[in-house]
């Protein structure tokens, strides 16, 4: 059990993680694990080179020898793309008005509501499916605050971002 009382294994209406696999791992990893705990982008990108190893011959099969490979190849580099991102979205502070706004739309995701602002790159799919809320300031825990976020000599949220982002205190 968390300390705000919540169990992080089960859902917001109760139940049991092994009827919602996904947003069990989804809550285990948001809200549990620290980025540092979780799989660096090479171990998995090396998981999809061989998840795309096996898809090939498939592909190649069910359409032919050009198209099949080039569709794995095109997934396996969308999806290197998006956990390089994803990591650097936690480990850096981002650049311009655009970088700023991906944080605050992910770090909702990950702080406030697993169930909302799956985006990475763009809210386009969190409009389509109706998973889009916006933002307001975002509470993150102090066990999981970003680096780039903290004023190393204060502790506090560094001023660019005290609009945006404030720190929950650990508890006891």
């Amino acid at each position: 059990t968390r300390r705000d009382g919540r169990d992080p294994f089960r859902s917001r209406k109760g139940a049991a993680p092994l009827k919602q696999p996904f947003r069990c791992a989804t809550l285990c990893l948001h809200r549990v694990l620290p980025l540092s705990k979780v799989a660096p982008t090479w171990k998995k990108v090396v998981i999809a080179a061989i998840v795309g190893a096996v898809l090939t011959p498939i592909a190649i099969k069910v359409t032919n020898p050009v198209v099949g490979p080039s569709y794995v190849a095109g997934l396996l580099l969308f999806y290197t793309a998006y956990e390089v991102v994803h990591r650097r979205m936690h480990t850096h502070a981002g650049i311009g008005s655009y970088g700023r706004w991906l944080r605050r739309h992910h770090f909702y995701h990950h702080f406030v509501n697993p169930d909302m602002n799956h985006g990475i790159i763009t809210p386009v799919w969190d409009i389509v499916f109706r998973t889009y809320r916006p933002v307001g300031t975002i509470d993150v825990p102090h066990k999981m605050r970003m680096s780039w976020l903290v004023d190393p000599k204060t502790g506090n949220v560094i001023d660019d971002y005290a609009g945006t982002f404030q720190l929950r205190q650990p508890q006891g």
